[in-house]
């Protein structure tokens, strides 16, 4: 019997077994046999549109027939409908359908176009006329009428023609008139050509259905039986195992043919002419964007599917605009918020020295054919970022606290430091390093980080000549000692030595003349020019301003109070004071100070001293600036330095002029040092010794100054503050997400406006990291569990609460359990062992709270006092371990020992206390890290009065956001 039953499956495996059924009614359109499939019936309800379906169908059997006996006796089959008119509600049409495919009366245009014999074994596609208008939402259908006209499609305008292309007399008018039926015929997988060659494999769905129920069947027939029951043992287990093999076939069937249908669509879509030709009028964005839309319009939202591309343009759009994205997502097919979410989980990217960064860098740098595309700049520096925890359970970590990478610290962090390549020849820029830390860096740690990011690059191949950073005190302080620590050191020597290398240290040139603008405006500068002892002041710059605004006209239009008043000045902004230290602003106030015009306001004639001075800053801003290999007309200092320049011959005449040059302060009554002047001649001696090194040296034709400054890095953080809404103060979450999106996406972010730079000339990254994206690479290993060392108390097990804080604990007990409950309800043993030694005590919350047929759980003495024995430990634990790793897990270990479980578990289930626990320290993590940033941002009130009364028993981080508020508003009041 066995051998036979074998054979019998083999053979019903691939036999096509005919469906007996009564035969169905037959379409009354004429010329069609379709039986099977989806058929409607006619709208007696609405008198003209069943005329106007009668019409259509030119069936001479319904003129003698009334409404009711149409309704009762003729169907029109599916195929007859074009697929925008179709639903999927009980009907299957819109209110307003009517047959237009496939009908008598355009056969007398086409004798071809008949409608298609259902019965045919053939099991080819069908083309069905797509919808001429794609509906957005449910209201954008005026009248069915209006679907005769194409409506035209607007293509995307190339940036190299200068106009639309809808409007545009040289772009052929059949790409200016493509309709939806082009685009949407094609997308079906064939032409209008062969409409007629093919069939619907979709009207055998339901047929397929009863055929996969009719060969189960007929396997049991084979073998003389009816039943599985009634096979034996081994027989019943093989029967199994064949249904199952072959659903499995038939789902590999099913999508081999949607793999299939797909690619048959893709490649007519890409033969088709008008198709091509208005390929050519769009950008690579607009064309993946066409691309998804042709592919995922008609799809559902789970059937979707999107390229590593696309889904890079729509996490770009979300993040310019939360708002503009859900807009958006009602009118395309966009990728889903959690599909971009583990988009950027994908980048493996942490605070410290990432491998996932360093090792694709290493393929893009070896791509770098020309060795001098492989100098670079160093840029770093530091952003202010909001105070707030945030608990990863992927991660098991909480974002938020003072973290370099390899150590971690029980402090909130409220700066970001970033590290940044900027290529010294090609123009291209890569963020490698970001860490975060409790107020400013200290000078140890950062001349830590950047020796081992010099190093790091070394390794992968890029050679950096040199770093810039702003006048913050740490940097100052990490420059000068990385310059004595050079043991080595000659007087030919600049720079420092990391690796037997030389790096030349600069100062970013608008901070430095910010500086100097700042304090001009609380000081005199004396300076020596042409050996002429003179004084700069303000003051001159003031009365200038009223001069030139006292009447409608304006000589320097654009100066502003922001520019001038010192109580409206953005000491920020670089264009505050480079449009001050400008040329014109210069030789007005020289000429105009010549004049004696008796006026009031007027210039004295010692403004021309002022003058000097503006202009001498305009010329040495100009050389250490520039953007361009050719300098402007009227400006040779702006172009880029080369043997033949006269940027070194006016730097050495500068250096003279800043050596004489000293700030006197009138409540000091003397001299003061100035830091800006020192670094600013630092910075020109610098840029001396690198056109030495890389020009006359080297094989640089010629350097540009503008490439030694950080403008990319300042673009860099104010794309983060832009990103998804004016975030000027970002957290650390927010920071990595955006710090992953800018570099995925190439820093496609719009300029923002009011920073304190201008746009800058590298926009390319050097490598996208797109690859990690793509596949899984092992960057990043498992981190161990951490021991934690710290001793818990004794005194946590024995504290006395109140009652409501008794209540309360019984009441987030019961919740706890509840969230378990599906793990104990199948074991008597286990319920008994949670709701066991239940008592009335404590149960007040829970009794105010109940309400009819809801929920609450009332648990049991024993499981209360071990939830109330770990909240103690726990709450102890999290301020002074929540910078480790795995943190749930120490946590867990940590406790293990105080608490006995046992009671909790039965003889199978040993594992039921383990997973409450680990619940618990969850949801707990969770609901401090919220408390830690309700008393950082001042929304918890109550914690000033518990902070007064006992500062002892307090969580000590709590109290240090606490404090973190309070120096905010300090600061806040103050502006």
């Amino acid at each position: 019997m066995f051998p036979a039953f074998l054979i019998a499956v083999s053979v019903v495996l691939f036999k096509n077994m005919e469906q007996q059924q009564r035969t169905p009614k037959k379409c009354c359109v004429p010329q069609c046999n379709n039986k099977w499939g989806k058929k409607h019936r006619f709208p007696v309800k609405n008198a003209e549109l069943c005329k106007l379906w009668k019409d259509k169908i030119s069936n001479p059997a319904l003129a003698s027939l009334s409404d009711e006996a149409i309704y009762k006796s003729y169907r029109v089959c599916d195929v007859h409908f074009r697929e925008d008119v179709k639903t999927g509600g009980k009907r299957g049409l819109l209110p307003f359908a009517y047959p237009t495919l496939f009908l008598s009366t355009d056969a007398d245009a086409n004798t071809e176009n008949v409608a298609p014999n259902i019965e045919d074994e053939t099991h080819a596609e069908v083309f069905v006329e797509p919808a001429r208008v794609i509906a957005v939402g449910t209201s954008c259908f005026s009248s069915l009428y209006q679907f005769k006209s194409p409506v035209p499609v607007k293509a995307a305008s190339n940036p190299n023609i200068g106009a639309s292309c809808s409007s545009d007399a040289s772009i052929p008018r059949s790409i200016q008139m493509i309709g939806m039926d082009s685009i949407m015929s094609v997308r079906q997988g064939v032409t209008a050509q062969n409409t007629l060659k093919n069939i619907p494999a979709k009207l055998h769905r339901k047929k397929a259905v009863t055929l996969r129920a009719e060969k189960r069947g007929s396997l049991l027939k084979e073998v003389n039986v009816t039943r599985q029951n009634q096979l034996t043992v081994q027989a019943k287990h093989f029967y199994r195992k064949v249904v199952q093999q072959a659903k499995q076939m038939q789902y590999l069937e099913k999508k081999l043919k949607g793999y299939q249908e797909r690619l048959a669509a893709a490649e007519a879509l890409n033969r088709h002419p008008d198709f091509q030709l208005l390929m050519k009028y769009v950008n690579t964005p607009t064309y993946n964007f066409i691309m998804a839309q042709v592919k995922n319009q008609l799809l559902t939202p789970k059937r979707r599917r999107y390229t590593i591309e696309q889904k890079i343009l729509a996490l770009t759009l979300l993040k310019a605009s939360s708002k503009g994205y859900r807009l958006l997502s009602k009118l395309f097919a966009l990728p889903s918020r959690v599909t971009l979410r583990k988009l950027l989980q994908k980048l493996p990217l942490k605070a410290g020295l990432n491998k996932s960064i360093f090792t694709p860098l290493k393929d893009a740098v070896v791509s770098l054919k020309v060795p001098e595309d492989r100098y670079c700049i160093l840029l770093f520096d530091e952003m202010a970022i909001d105070t707030n925890l945030q608990y990863k359970p992927n991660d098991d970590c909480i974002e938020g606290v003072e973290d370099f990478g390899d150590s971690r610290t029980p402090k909130l962090a409220n700066t970001v430091n970033v590290f940044m390549l900027k290529g010294a020849r090609r123009t291209w820029k890569q963020p490698i390093v970001f860490t975060f830390t409790s107020g400013p860096i200290k000078q140890t740690k950062l001349k830590e980080l950047i020796v081992a990011v010099i190093k790091e690059c070394d390794k992968v191949g890029l050679q950096i000549i040199a770093t810039v950073c702003d006048q913050g005190s740490a940097n100052q302080a990490t420059i000068h000692s990385l310059i004595n620590d050079n043991t080595n050191r000659t007087n030919s020597t600049f720079g420092f030595i990391v690796d037997g290398k030389e790096r030349i240290p600069l100062f970013d040139t608008p901070h430095l003349f910010k500086g100097l603008r700042n304090n001009l405006l609380t000081k005199n500068l004396h300076f020596v020019w042409k050996d002429i002892n003179m004084v700069a002041k303000w003051e001159h710059i003031k009365q200038l301003y009223y001069l030139d605004t006292a009447d409608d006209t304006r000589l320097c239009n654009k100066l502003t109070d922001s520019h001038v008043l010192p109580e409206k000045i953005n000491k920020m902004k670089v264009s505050s004071c480079t449009q001050v230290f400008s040329h014109r602003v210069g030789s007005l106030m020289k000429r105009i100070s010549r004049w004696d015009t008796r006026d009031e306001p007027n210039l004295p004639v010692s403004a021309s001293e002022t003058a000097e001075f503006i202009l001498f800053a305009d010329k040495l801003f100009d050389s250490l600036n520039g953007t361009t290999c050719k300098a402007p007309v009227g400006k040779p200092l702006k172009g880029g330095v080369s043997a033949s320049s006269g940027h070194v011959e006016f730097w050495y005449e500068a250096l003279q002029i800043l050596d004489s040059m000293k700030f006197y302060s009138d409540q000091k009554n003397g001299f003061v040092a100035n830091p800006s002047l020192r670094n600013l001649k630092h910075t020109i001696r610098g840029f001396i010794y690198l056109q030495q090194k890389l020009l006359n040296e080297g094989s640089f034709s010629f350097l540009l100054p503008r490439s030694f400054n950080q403008d990319a890095l300042e673009n860099f953080f104010g794309s983060v503050r832009s990103h998804g809404i004016r975030n000027i103060n970002p957290s650390v979450h927010h920071f990595i997400t955006s710090f992953k999106t800018l570099i995925i996406n190439n820093f496609m972010s719009s300029h923002s406006m009011g920073q304190n730079c201008e746009e800058d000339v590298h926009v390319g990254a050097l490598d996208t990291l797109r690859l990690c994206l793509e596949k899984d690479h092992p960057f990043t290993a498992n981190v161990p569990v951490e021991a934690v060392h710290v001793e818990l108390p004794a005194y946590l097990s024995h504290m006395k609460k109140s009652r409501v804080a008794r209540g309360t604990i019984k009441y987030f007990t019961g919740y706890m359990v509840r969230k378990i409950k599906k793990n104990i309800n199948h074991c008597e043993a286990c319920k008994n062992n949670f709701y066991a030694g239940y008592t009335s005590q404590d149960n007040d919350v829970i009794e105010a709270s109940e309400y009819a047929g809801c929920q609450l759980v009332r648990p049991g003495d024993y499981i209360t006092y071990v939830t109330n024995e770990i909240l103690s430990y726990i709450f102890y634990l999290l301020p002074r371990i929540c910078h480790v790793n795995n943190i749930s897990m120490c946590i867990y270990n940590a406790i293990l020992p105080k608490v006995s479980l046992a009671p909790l578990n039965c003889p199978q289930h040993d594992t039921v206390s383990v997973t409450y626990v680990k619940l618990l320290i969850r949801v707990i993590i969770h609901f401090w890290c919220k408390q830690i940033n309700r008393i950082a941002k001042g929304k918890d009130a109550k914690f000033i009065t518990l902070y007064n009364a006992n500062r002892n028993v307090l969580d000590p981080l709590k109290i240090a956001a606490h404090q973190r508020f309070l120096n905010n508003s300090k600061r806040f009041r103050k502006k």
